[in-house]
């Protein structure tokens, strides 16, 4: 029990500390963001100091309290002493308005008791007892003025209240010749700090708030699901946005299809075909998995170019795949493909019988698959692909082909998925990192296995090993460059991750 528990805890431990190199990772990708954030703040604030902010000129003078009003005997120590006690008393009177309304009349102030005394500041002077008057002004010669008043005015009337008592004037008032406030230096700094914290916070809360899956491992510990590939965010020459994606104004996305046919894709996206491919192999090798469905929990996940990739990828190792468009909602795969989708024929003209399935299947000599598009789209696409007219199809295609990869809606959407899956061998539920939250991911895989789909396993889709450094993210990273975009190892020679 005791060693469950260490081991419990170590493992707390180890996730808390992934979590903070997370973060800290997380602050380096988006370092660039963070200094600019901080610059403009420091800019803002430097602006704001110079433009907004009244300078205030500051002059002071000094006096010394005494206990005695004769100066001409030896002061001694307890005198001195009772000096230093004095000193707080005399600076409350010189604050009083007894000294500031007299300072107000004679130097002819617009200024209220109140303001005056906004800009006068009486301080002892360590521990001595001498008292510094300072006051503050945007004037430096009005600053000078009220100071010097300050110790004109001051002495007679302590004098007056504290008969025991005196103070003398030490030096007189002087005022700097810049500005003791605002400190340009500190302010710039004090706005630089605050553009760093927002900024980092952000980012950090953002981040913490972020209920999306990263990586394989978030995978199999919210879903419980078997992660059966990884496929590698991929850019091309010429994209100009990292996710390959444009919005129009309607907010509709076009995504672009990334093949692995492609002469520039780098050799990792390729290999993570393979990897998939060689996974539902063994599927296949201890139950019957020919018939598969592919979906997401949302759109824009990258389910259909993942289809057509599997597929050619499939047809690459020697076998014999049709994939079907079972889409009848939004059809993709013969735009992808770029080929025809006449009304009249295609999966729904097979199903009304205005076509035969030899004429409506076509040949992809590109990645030597046949493929089903969709043809005319229906009122009632669920019921369609539930119908046994569909069952009977699918099953006629599973007795030609070794793979029949069908292309679905998304499950979290529609029940279509659902409904073809019934039938269907298996589903691939496609993941793209960092899009579809957990809890509608979870709500994908609940509605598939309410229908008795099976669940082979899932794909994260467009992976990003820079943005994680798990365990998981650093070893598919390495994985996918250990070897060179021709597919060479540091060798020379051919890799494959079959």
């Amino acid at each position: 029990m005791e060693n469950e528990k260490n081991i419990s805890t170590s493992s707390e431990s180890e996730e808390e500390e992934v979590d903070l190199l997370e973060l800290a990772i997380l602050l380096k990708n988006h370092l660039a963001a963070i200094i600019l954030t901080t610059l403009l703040f420091a800019v803002v604030g430097f602006a704001g100091t110079v433009l907004f902010i009244t300078p205030q000129y500051q002059a002071s003078a000094t006096m010394i309290v005494n206990t005695r009003q004769d100066q001409n005997t030896n002061v001694t120590t307890d005198q001195i002493n009772s000096a230093q006690k004095l000193v707080s008393t005399y600076s409350i009177i010189i604050k009083s308005d007894t000294v500031l309304d007299q300072v107000i009349t004679n130097l002819g102030l617009t200024l209220s008791y109140e303001q005056l005394s906004s800009k006068v500041n009486v301080s002892a002077v360590d521990d001595t007892q001498v008292i510094q008057i300072s006051v503050t002004d945007p004037n430096p010669e009005s600053a000078r003025r009220m100071a010097e008043e300050i110790t004109n005015v001051a002495p007679d009337v302590i004098l007056n209240t504290v008969e025991a008592g005196s103070v003398r004037l030490i030096s007189a008032a002087r005022v700097g010749s810049t500005p003791v406030s605002p400190s340009k230096v500190r302010n710039t700094a004090i706005a630089a700090a605050v553009g760093l914290v927002l900024s980092a916070g952000f980012l950090i809360l953002r981040e913490l708030l972020n209920n999306t899956i990263k990586t394989d491992a978030d995978i199999q510990k919210k879903l419980g699901l078997n992660v059966l590939g990884v496929i590698p965010l991929v850019t091309l020459p010429g994209d100009k946005k990292k996710r390959r994606r444009n919005q129009d104004k309607n907010g509709h996305v076009e995504r672009r299809l990334i093949t692995i046919t492609n002469k520039d894709v780098p050799f990792s996206y390729v290999e993570s075909f393979k990897s998939l491919r060689t996974n539902l192999n063994f599927m296949a090798v201890s139950s019957e998995c020919k018939v598969i469905i592919v979906t997401s929990s949302l759109a824009a996940e990258g389910k259909s170019g993942l289809a057509i990739n599997l597929a050619a990828s499939l047809a690459e190792s020697g076998k014999r795949v049709i994939l079907v468009d079972g889409d009848l909602r939004k059809p993709v795969v013969h735009r992808y493909l770029h080929i025809s989708n006449k009304r009249s024929q295609g999966l729904t003209g097979v199903l009304a019988g205005t076509v035969s399935l030899g004429d409506a299947i076509i040949q992809n000599s590109e990645f030597n698959i046949h493929v089903l598009t969709v043809g005319a789209i229906p009122p009632n696409p669920a019921e369609l692909l539930g119908s046994n007219k569909m069952r009977s199809l699918v099953k006629k295609l599973s007795e030609v082909y070794d793979y029949v990869i069908i292309d679905t809606p998304p499950v979290s959407v529609v029940t279509d998925a659902a409904v073809v899956g019934s039938y269907a061998d298996g589903a691939l539920l496609v993941v793209r990192q960092g899009f579809a939250n957990t809890e509608t991911i979870q709500l994908a895989k609940k509605n598939l296995e309410n229908t008795g789909v099976h669940i082979l396993g899932t794909v994260l889709n467009e992976f990003d090993a820079k943005t994680t450094t798990r365990q998981t993210g650093y070893s598919y990273s390495y994985y996918y460059n250990y070897y060179d975009k021709d597919g060479k190892d540091g060798k020379g020679e051919k890799g494959s991750a079959e």
